[in-house]
């Protein structure tokens, strides 16, 4: 699986886990609910400020995002 997928399932995996939906992470990260999406099927790679904000909403360190990949 690559980087970016990976990096996706760990953010939908800690969205749900906070019992966020997409358009209420999106909401709170200033994106779209379409946005979020594609991040979290690893069709999308954005910008390392945006993981970094996608990141600190979802309680997680950037390291946790990336972590052992």
């Amino acid at each position: 699986m690559n980087i970016i997928k990976t990096v996706g399932i760990r953010i939908k995996e800690k969205r749900l886990k906070l019992k966020l939906t997409q358009e209420q992470l999106a909401e709170l990260c200033g994106l779209s609910a379409n946005y979020i999406g594609r991040v979290e099927r690893g069709t999308n790679q954005a910008k390392l400020t945006t993981y970094y904000n996608i990141a600190k909403k979802l309680k997680l360190s950037l390291e946790e995002l990336f972590k052992d990949l």
